[in-house]
Order: structure tokens, then C-alpha cells, then sequence
């Protein structure tokens, strides 16, 4: 399954391969589109060898065993489809979000010999601290792997070391170290909206606040996008450091991507975002209800996600959202809603959250390098942030029919640029 065939020409004529059509109906899995697929590489191939009849013999071997992977892959399908399981019957909105996607890489994403390195993304990753040092390693190599060119990881003195052991790809920098006495989390079960007296204090330590925004601004000045929160962690002391800078970005024209942690930052300084259209909040159902009551207290949700989703964008000013589930739905700045249900895979391990912020980072980097995106349109902000959730899901689904139950993010890193290369080919 997954078979790939590839033919040379000689040498003056190029290398033909006819994995994409084949790709793209085993990632929606629709078996109309495999057998469709089928039939063009099939009829392809014949014509591109129709001077050579000495290979046809073989390629039809090839292409007879590439047709008893489709009829196994049928047989599973309709297996599944009996459970009621795994795969979606509404294939249509799947097709549309390979269709955006596709749009918004051809237009962004492709390389050329045109440009000098770090022109196709230098990308910043605020987080890391003692506990957590994996989550900002996979969002800076999840930018990296999608076409990104340099990842810059802005961390806690305790966890650069590990996170420059897991990759000589990243640049790491020691952003601040926090003294014994105030290296101290939040508790994670306690009400995130509110501090205790005690931390309302250790906030006030202005100048130490100060010499950590300085240097993060330095390190930021070149960036073309921020993600802020992966593996951060709940220092109070920390957060309202992080809450200035992220304030600062908003003169630099700079777009900035939070989650995990850096959305516990806007539940508690929620003004350092609002009215920042270039500003992408990424939170699961959780952190969405704790976004919602931070910012709308008075209101009941609905039961109308994309009405919720409107609401809580247009009390910030036209921040884009992206939540998170099993459809995953994005308002942007306009408040137009978009939602990618293409298929992803049933297993949820920890760290794919901190991939879609790096891979949202890499393309929103890409959409804010054009002038037209310079502190007037930003609505290439939500196409981004959708194309990042296609990707991502493609990209999962096919390290779950690779690697099953044993799937987890590090299969998953160097399958994205993969999926990135197809989605643009297919749209040529």
C-alpha cells in the first residue's frame, strides 16, 4: 500500500512518478477516488512508455500489485464503514480543505533559487521550561520540516540544554532563569483566571521583568513569526514577562501564535491581544472555555460553535481562533468561519498540539511576509491557519496507517513536508 513507481526516460528525459493521484484517495479514503486515481496512472504510464513496449510488461505487473493493495484497502474501508468507525462518509468538506490548502501553499509556499537563506521563515518559539521541554523541540522542527528555514527557541535556562540534545537544527536561547525562591508553577487544577496574593506579588518584580522582555525583544527583532506558550509553564513571574512581550509584538507587525500555556496568559492579561488581527489563538475545548470565561463572563455559549467562535473573535477585535476537535474550526479576522474535517486518525498523544503551532507558526510566517499583509490585510491569516490543520491531519493519518496504536509525533515530524509537497502538486 502506498506503492510508488518510478520510471526513467534516459537521460534527457525526466523521472516520472505516480504516487500523488494514488496519495491523495488513500488519504480521504474514497474508494471511487482510488479506482479513478488508478485508471489515470494506469493510462499515464502507457503513454509516456508507448515507444518503449519492452517495459509495459513489467509495469503492468507493478500496476496489478498496486490493484491488490486497492482491493485490500477497499475491503478495510467498508469493514470500518460497517463499524460506524474511523472513516467520514462527508467527504466534500474534506475535498474543500485540500482545495484551500493547496491554494494557500501554492501561492506561499514554494521554493525557488531566488532567495537567500531564512527568506522562507525564520520562525521564534517562546516556551520551554523545567518540565516541559519536548513541546517547543516539536514545534520549532515541525516549522522546519514544512519549509521553514530557521527555528529560534526562547526557553527557560533549565530546559535549553535537554532541547539542544534533541536537535543541532535549533538555535536555543536562555531567556531568563528564575531564582529557587520564584520558580514556582500555578497549580494547573486551580482557577486560571484569578492569582493567588502571593503571586500577584511576585508579578511586581519589574526589573527582572525587564531585563527578560529586553532580551527577548532582541533575539525577536528578525523574526517573521512567534509562537508563544509551548511547554512555557504557569510561573506567574514568567507569564506577566510574557504577557509584555507579546503587548510589544503588536508594533512589530509580527504575527504571533498561542497556545498551551501562552492562552493561560491571555486568560489573565486578555488586553494584550485584543484589537491584534495578526494575533492566532490555537485552543482545544478545554482552553476554549477557559478563554470564554476569562473574556466573557457574563455570557452563556451557545450551542452553536461557529456562533461562539464569532462571538468571543469579535470581543477581542478580530483575533483569529482556531479550535481545536474532532473538526477543527477557525474564525478570522473578518469573522469568516472556516472547517477542516478532513480525516485524521483516532489516536491523540501528547505533543500534536504543539505540531499544529509550529506548522500554523511556519505559514502564517509566510502569509505575513507580503506587503499587502503589512498592517492591512490580514485575512490570509485564517486560509493559513486552515491549511495548517489539513496538513497536520494528512500528515497524521498516514503515520496511523504506517505505525497504528505505536504512532506518535516524532513518526509524524518528517511526514509534514511530504504532505506540503503533494497538497501544492496537486493544485499545479
Amino acid at each position: 500500500m502506498g506503492s510508488e513507481i518510478l520510471m526513467s526516460g534516459g537521460e534527457d528525459r525526466p523521472t516520472y512518478s505516480i504516487r500523488k493521484p494514488f496519495f491523495y484517495a488513500l488519504a480521504l479514503g474514497t474508494t471511487g477516488g482510488i479506482s479513478f486515481s488508478l485508471g489515470l496512472i494506469y493510462g499515464s504510464l502507457r503513454r509516456i512508455l508507448s515507444s518503449n513496449a519492452s517495459k509495459i510488461s513489467e509495469l503492468e505487473a507493478k500496476v496489478e500489485g498496486l490493484r491488490g493493495d486497492v482491493a485490500e484497502l477497499v475491503r478495510v474501508l467498508q469493514e470500518k464503514r460497517r463499524r460506524g468507525d474511523a472513516v467520514r462518509e462527508s467527504v466534500t468538506l474534506g475535498l474543500g480543505c485540500l482545495k484551500e490548502c493547496g491554494t494557500f501553499l501554492k501561492k506561499f509556499g514554494r521554493v525557488d533559487f531566488k532567495h537567500h537563506k531564512g527568506q522562507a521563515g525564520r520562525i521564534g518559539v517562546l516556551g520551554g521550561s523545567r518540565e516541559y521541554t519536548g513541546a517547543p523541540y516539536y514545534a520549532g522542527m515541525s516549522a522546519l520540516n514544512v519549509g521553514a528555514e530557521l527555528a529560534f527557541i526562547l526557553a527557560s535556562g533549565d530546559a535549553c540544554i535537554p532541547i539542544k540534545s534533541y536537535s543541532p537544527e535549533l538555535m536555543v536561547t536562555p531567556l531568563y532563569n528564575l531564582p529557587p525562591s520564584l520558580d514556582k508553577d500555578a497549580n494547573h487544577e486551580e482557577n486560571t483566571q484569578k492569582y493567588t496574593q502571593e503571586s500577584m506579588e511576585i508579578a511586581q518584580n519589574t526589573p527582572w521583568i525587564d531585563h527578560v522582555v529586553a532580551l527577548a525583544e532582541e533575539k525577536i527583532k528578525s523574526l517573521h513569526a512567534l509562537a508563544v506558550g509551548c511547554g512555557l509553564g504557569r510561573n506567574p513571574l514568567v507569564g506577566k514577562a510574557v504577557s509584555r512581550i507579546i503587548q510589544n509584538m503588536r508594533k512589530k507587525d509580527i504575527p504571533v501564535i498561542i497556545d498551551a500555556d501562552g492562552l493561560w496568559v491571555v486568560c489573565q492579561y486578555p488586553d494584550v491581544v485584543r484589537g491584534n488581527r495578526r494575533v492566532i489563538l490555537t485552543p482545544n475545548k478545554p482552553e476554549f472555555e477557559r478563554l470564554w470565561n476569562a473574556i466573557l463572563p457574563e455570557t452563556i455559549q451557545t450551542r452553536d460553535l461557529a456562533r461562539d467562535l464569532k462571538n468571543l473573535s469579535r470581543a477581542l477585535e478580530g483575533v483569529t481562533i482556531v479550535r481545536k476537535g474532532p473538526v477543527d474550526m477557525i474564525v478570522d479576522s473578518d469573522g469568516e468561519v472556516y472547517t477542516c474535517n478532513v480525516e485524521g486518525a483516532p489516536r491523540r498523544p501528547g505533543g500534536l498540539g504543539d505540531v499544529l503551532a509550529g506548522v500554523t507558526t511556519a505559514f502564517a510566517a509566510w502569509a505575513g511576509r507580503g506587503e499587502e499583509a503589512k498592517g492591512r490585510d490580514t485575512s490570509a491569516f485564517g486560509a493559513s491557519a486552515l491549511a495548517a490543520c489539513t496538513v497536520v491531519r494528512l500528515a497524521w493519518n498516514i503515520t496511523y496507517q504506517a505505525k497504528g496504536r505505536a504512532s506518535g509525533v516524532p513518526d509524524l515530524l518528517p511526514r509534514l513536508g511530504y504532505i506540503v509537497d503533494e497538497c501544492i502538486a496537486a493544485y499545479e
